[in-house]
């Protein structure tokens, strides 16, 4: 426990002494007291060191005592620090609520500011000096007396390599020569850092001068004997390392020398080579895992060995690329690790695991085969086993992760590292960085979150910007930390995917565990409750981050202990639903309860959970900075909400009942973003008040059928974000929109009687970057002067028109718009001039393009019908190069463009294609585009054949996944190339065909296809016997409304020869009245689903014969229900 507060002092006193050199401080006057904490954290951190060592049974209780005082101590003093960046300070917990507001009132003012600050920081610094006296009594005389003379805490208990370890300190105690290198090369997660940290802790005091180059962390240095008081050049080190590996480096690169090096490198190397020249040094140099510029890696090496003029140095080397022992030009040692020994690695996973486990010889074979003797993955399995709710190895055993996991675990800490360093991008702070793993660490495995819940937890937790907040989670999408749940492969372009669901990787969460914070206390289940773990230890007295998972069903949830227990100085609470689409109520009794635990309260996200009295304690107690209640069936708020004045973030969404909000709401003067998405019943009643919460930033109206928006709303002059999705009953926005001047997101999706926003936008909303008029049918006309927004970048739809300043000849200018853009009623635009005038070809930052003409009927528009010269505008509509998605929707002219049929220029990065109602022309040779996974061709008339047109020349489709032929009327045939072609298909594991009635099935086999979706009419296929040679590999079919299915085995030859199909669903097929004999040749069926076939009578004996195991449900057949 004293390494981990080691690491907590460490980080505190960072933050103290970086508030203490702002600007603020100074002229507050408190950036003294603030460097008296720095000193008294430096002295308590010095202590750290021991405890550790202090087993004897006499003192060991007193030590346990004196640490939990130290971790309560550390954790005031953080939200103290928190409190003085944000110039606030933490609220009395007995105080009564006018006192609260009347003390809020008086710290405005700066002098008693001041004062108040000065009396909380001295209080502080008096806490810190009791404990280092306290030390005094807990530790022998021996052992604090050893207190000055201490540098730097103890190691986390080091498991292992004692060989190598012994053999690299031999290498420095006898070596006399020239410049050495040692490299420690492994995967990451080995404990290669660990082991070179351990022998420079050993190894300083016997040279000279010793310096750790660690990019992502801090660096060390120490000198000794005479040169005691030179300079070392730590800082230079890490320069020219981080410029070899190709990270970028600030102050940025500008000049440059006459050889074009870039002369912060040259100047880098110079003060190193002149500050060791003649002098006995150690360097280690950790991660070095890259070498992006060999010549200045070359240099380097060259500068050292040009330092070392009377032998003895040498230079220790980390790193995962076996390569790089061939870029050393000095003498070198090289050390593989490999494995811990079944013992260590035993060791080492008990002493993660929290909890001893029995010694038992299948306990350590288990752990070391699935782990390898990888330290990193044996920490993290330790800590998935004590998430678990039986806590035991044998049930972990029975489920163990799958793939291989010292190869998952080392790809996740590169990951953390590539978020630390940032690479192309700007890096992240680590200290933000460790939070945000914190936060990770509190949710579930496999637990699904939206963007968005994770934006606003962040900028909860870590006191930053909703924008900040939102650049951290980009990262780690970017990175692969966030994962899709599933593709969003049948997203149509007509909507925004608003909810996109995100994961994270497999044993991320564990990973997690081990870099975040010390005091968390994870997703604890009801079942954890019962425990043998928690029925030994209960609950830790102090806990900063907690979870649990609500279960209503189960008895051993525990309110009181949450309640009633010891205060754990929280300041995370998040209490989970075990599904995140569950809605559960939990019974409490809050009567005569003192809620000590929520003194140092900032986040409370209760999603999904309706309780009784919880709250009534809340408020008067805690800090609040954000607060989750949505889709809970809450009523209505208390009136203490308005007593929050830190709060930023509310979070109503979905609560189906709120009927109204209390007046007191208006008091949340810090409130930054506020949600009342489907909050439905607040329809009826005045929104008027919003207009009161200056500071609001982001506010979302979205699914609420109010008629009109507020007037109120324009005296939100700091809003950023208004989001209106299917408020379907607005007709027209207020005039105050005008004074938004800082609107940087409009979203008015679904908005369907929506007839006219307000012109000339672009000369109040001059940083408006995003406006989304999809699904908005009633809107005819974009406004005046759209183009002239500059900083617009997102335009999901534009609706065109030959108005003077509402054409398409607007989205000229707007030469940075990127994501999607959906061009709308394309048939009022007739010049193929004005078409290319739009520029698309230049607009490199869009990723996805739809085209969208108007179909008219016949009889009201009997001119439009008639063949319209549409080609040349779509000719000239030709996007630009990087494109990913292309759909076209109702295209009436007989011929694609040429930069569809005939040009590679767009084929390089378009992965999804989808043509709708184009009635007059053919299919493009798709099959060429190398990258293309997803195509969908819907109602193409003409289209009589899927032939030579559709491959193109030499076209194997190597990227495709997912074929989708919906309302196919005419299509006949499905042939393959005349010629014969290698590797047709080869990832082709999705086909649908929907309503292709005269389609009949390839005699090609695609051994790739895994899922088969048949709907409506597609009587041919599933009548031929082609079928089973065309996708014979079939583990998963559904039909559905296929009314010519039936129960003769002639109506469904093709099915019977599926022999790996395991999932069958049946759903909708009404004249099914029982199932073919013929069906028990599907061999390897397991499970098999009839929905809402209300002629089936009754199921075949034969069903007894299918293998085991197996599943047969049915609903909705009312026949077969009565038997």
């Amino acid at each position: 426990m004293a390494a981990t507060l080691a690491t907590e002092l460490q980080r505190l006193k960072s933050k103290a002494a970086a508030l203490a050199a702002t600007e603020s401080m100074g002229r507050l006057r408190l950036s003294r007291r603030l460097s008296s904490l720095v000193e008294r954290l430096w002295i308590i951190h010095r202590v750290c060191a021991y405890p550790e060592k202090q087993q004897a049974a006499d003192r060991k209780e007193k030590v346990e005592k004196w640490l939990q005082k130290l971790q309560e101590a550390i954790l005031r003093a953080d939200d103290l620090l928190h409190k003085l960046k944000l110039r606030r300070l933490p609220r009395e917990t007995k105080a009564p609520v006018v006192a609260h507001a009347a003390r809020e009132f008086l710290l405005r003012i700066t002098s008693v500011f001041r004062f108040a600050a000065d009396r909380r920081l001295r209080a502080t610094v008096k806490v810190f000096d009791e404990l280092v006296m306290l030390a005094g009594k807990v530790f022998s005389e021996e052992d604090s007396a050893q207190v000055d003379v201490v540098h730097f805490p103890m190691l986390a208990t080091f498991r292992g390599r004692k060989e190598e370890n012994k053999k690299i300190n031999q290498l420095l105690d006898h070596h006399g020569g020239p410049l050495v290198a040692i490299l420690i090369v492994a995967i990451a997660g080995s404990g290669k850092s660990t082991l070179a940290r351990v022998i420079y802790d050993g190894q300083r005091e016997n040279f000279e001068a010793a310096m750790l180059v660690d990019r992502y962390y801090s660096c060390e240095a120490a000198t000794n004997g005479w040169n005691r008081f030179r300079y070392l050049p730590v800082t230079e080190l890490k320069i020219a390392t981080s410029l070899i590996v190709g990270e970028e480096v600030a102050p940025p690169i500008t000049d440059r020398d006459d050889d074009g090096e870039p002369f912060l490198f040259d100047s880098a190397v110079h003060r190193i080579r002149e500050s060791l020249l003649g002098m006995r040094f150690l360097i280690v140099l950790l991660d070095i895992n890259n070498i992006a510029r060999p010549d200045l890696w070359q240099r380097l090496m060259q500068a050292l060995q040009e330092a070392c003029l009377y032998g003895g140095s040498t230079v220790i080397i980390t790193t995962t690329i076996t390569a790089l022992q061939s870029t050393m030009l000095i003498e070198h040692h090289s050390f593989s690790l490999g494995g811990l020994s079944h013992l260590d690695s035993w060791l080492l996973f008990q002493e993660h695991a929290y909890f001893m486990l029995p010694d038992y010889l299948g306990h350590r074979s288990w752990v070391g085969a699935i782990c390898r003797g990888h330290p990193l993955s044996l920490i993290i399995l330790a800590m998935k086993i004590r998430c678990t709710a039986t806590q035991s190895i044998w049930y972990a055993s029975s489920t163990p992760p799958s793939g291989d996991i010292p190869r998952l675990c080392s790809d996740i800490k590169q990951v953390y590292e590539r978020l630390i360093h940032g690479g192309a991008r700007s890096p992240l702070s680590p200290d933000i960085l460790r939070d945000c793993f914190t936060f990770l660490s509190l949710f579930p495995e496999d637990y699904r979150f939206r963007r968005e819940e994770m934006v606003d937890l962040w900028a909860a937790e870590n006191s930053i910007s909703l924008d900040e907040a939102d650049s951290y989670v980009k990262a780690f999408v970017q990175e692969g930390a966030f994962v899709l749940c599933e593709p969003q492969d049948e997203h149509d372009g007509e909507s925004t995917p608003r909810r996109v669901a995100y994961k994270m990787p497999d044993l991320l969460p564990y990973f997690a565990q081990h870099v975040g914070s010390s005091s968390v206390h994870s997703t604890l289940t009801p079942e954890f409750f019962g425990s043998p773990l928690f029925k030994t230890k209960g609950f830790p007295s102090i806990c900063q981050h907690l979870s649990c998972v609500c279960d209503p069903r189960s008895p051993e949830f525990p309110m009181d202990v949450l309640l009633k227990g010891s205060p754990w100085l929280l300041r995370t609470l998040l209490l989970l639903t075990a599904s995140s689409n569950e809605k559960c109520e939990v019974t409490d009794d809050a009567e005569g309860i003192e809620f000590a635990t929520f003194t140092l309260l900032r986040v409370l996200h209760v999603r999904g959970i309706t309780f009784g009295k919880l709250f009534r304690g809340v408020g008067a107690h805690c800090n609040l900075v954000y607060l989750n209640v949505s889709h809970s069936d809450t009523e209505t708020l208390p009136e203490w909400i308005g007593d929050l004045p830190e709060l930023r973030i509310l979070k109503l969404s979905h609560c189906q009942k709120l009927r109204r909000l209390p007046k007191s709401i208006t008091r949340l003067r810090y409130l930054e973003k506020l949600d009342l998405e489907s909050c439905s019943l607040l329809a009826g009643s005045s929104l008027e008040w919003v207009g009161k919460l200056f500071r609001l930033e982001h506010l979302n109206l979205s699914q609420i059928d109010f008629k009109s928006l507020p007037g109120s709303i324009g005296k939100l002059w700091r809003l950023k974000a208004l989001v209106l999705a299917d408020c379907q009953r607005i007709r027209r926005l207020p005039e105050s929109i005008r004074k938004l001047l800082c609107l940087e997101k409009l979203d008015l999706e679904g908005c369907h009687f929506l007839e006219e926003l307000p012109d000339n936008l672009d000369s109040v909303m001059k940083s408006l970057k995003l406006l989304n008029l999809l699904r908005c049918p009633s809107l005819t006309r974009m406004p005046l002067g759209i183009g002239r927004i500059s900083s617009l970048k997102s335009l999901p739809r534009f609706v065109a028109s030959d108005e003077l300043g509402r054409s398409v000849m607007e989205l000229q200018p707007l030469s940075d718009l990127e994501g999607e853009l959906w061009l709308d009623k394309l048939n009022e635009l007739v010049d193929p001039e004005v078409a290319r005038q739009v520029m698309l070809e230049e607009k490199e930052k869009l990723e996805a393009l739809t085209l969208r003409w108007e179909r008219f009927d016949s009889e009201e528009h009997p001119d439009e019908m008639q063949q319209q010269p549409q080609e040349n505008v779509l000719e000239a509509l030709r996007p630009n190069a990087s494109l990913r998605s292309l759909k076209l929707i109702l295209y009436t002219g007989k011929q694609l463009p040429s930069w569809m049929t005939n040009e590679l220029t767009y084929r390089t990065s378009l992965l999804d294609i989808r043509l709708f109602n184009l009635n007059s022309c053919g299919v493009p040779p798709l099959g060429q585009l190398p990258l293309l996974k997803v195509v969908k061709i819907s109602g193409m008339d003409a289209v009589a054949e899927l032939d030579d047109s559709f491959y193109g020349e030499n076209g194997t489709f190597p990227s495709r996944e997912s074929l989708t032929l919906p309302q196919m009327s005419n299509l006949t045939g499905w042939l393959m190339p005349m010629e014969d072609r290698h590797g047709l298909f080869p990832r082709l594991a999705r086909l649908t065909f929907i309503q292709c009635p005269k389609l009949e099935p390839s005699s090609y086999s695609i051994p790739s296809i895994t899922t088969l979706t048949m709907w409506m009419n597609n009587e041919k296929l599933y009548r031929s016997a082609d079928l089973r040679n065309m996708a014979r590999n079939v583990t998963q079919l559904s039909v559905s409304l296929c009314q010519d299915l039936g129960a003769s085995s002639t109506t469904c030859q093709g099915f019977w020869g599926l022999t790996s199909l395991e999932e069958l669903q049946i759903s909708a097929c009404q004249n099914l009245t029982c199932l073919p004999e013929e069906m028990k040749q599907l061999s390897s069926l397991r499970s098999l689903q009839i929905i809402g076939c209300s002629n089936m009578k009754s199921l075949p004996e034969w069903l007894e014969d299918l293998p085991s195991p197996r599943s047969i449900s049915f609903s909705a057949c009312p026949l077969l229900q009565q038997r």
